[in-house]
């Protein structure tokens, strides 16, 4: 059995959960992140936006998405201890999309072994690995895959020309020898 260890879970995030992320962050001083052409927040496990109480519906979905990727793969029992580490809002304006073929660990990242995506618009596109697999733009839904070069991917052009939004994060080693 050759499996793809893309993990995808509709309804992650209700859509009245994800309009209320986007109208939370769009209130906020976002970065531009000319890498990937999008604004952005980068957020970690301690930040204050994670725990203010417009957002507290989040509270452990991460760590839920974890266990039940874990469980669909359960080689990850046999790795080092990992948590995640990196989560970040994104904001793309229309036209503007990750148009470059990457995965997410690196010499630069080399403690990423886990990346997911939360879509929080819908569009007419969506993320497209190599092997020209694609996974739909749909708001609330999860994808969570490894973040090694098996896993190559970009993001797709919006055909509808409209503003795009997502959480994205990185699980990571906790710790490097």
């Amino acid at each position: 059995m050759i499996r793809n260890f893309i993990y995808v879970q509709d309804g992650f995030l209700s859509e009245t959960e994800c309009d209320e992320v986007i109208n939370f962050f769009k209130k906020l001083p976002l970065q531009y992140y000319e890498q990937g052409s999008y604004n952005g927040i980068f957020l970690n496990d301690d930040s204050p936006y994670l725990r203010d109480r417009k957002l507290s519906f989040l509270k452990g979905r991460f760590q839920s998405a974890l266990n039940k990727y874990v469980q669909d793969y359960p080689e990850l029992n046999y790795v080092e201890p990992f948590s995640l580490k990196e989560i970040r809002f994104k904001h793309w304006k229309k036209n503007k999309f990750f148009d470059f073929w990457h995965s997410e660990h690196s010499s630069r990242f080399s403690n990423r072994i886990l990346n997911f995506m939360i879509y929080l618009s819908t569009h007419d596109c969506g993320t497209e690995f190599l092997d020209k697999s694609v996974i739909k733009s749909e708001k609330g839904r999860l994808a969570m895959f490894p973040s090694y070069f098996t896993h190559t991917h970009r993001g797709m052009p919006c055909p509808e020309k409209k503003d795009r939004y997502m959480f994205g994060g990185y699980f990571n080693f906790d710790k490097l020898n």
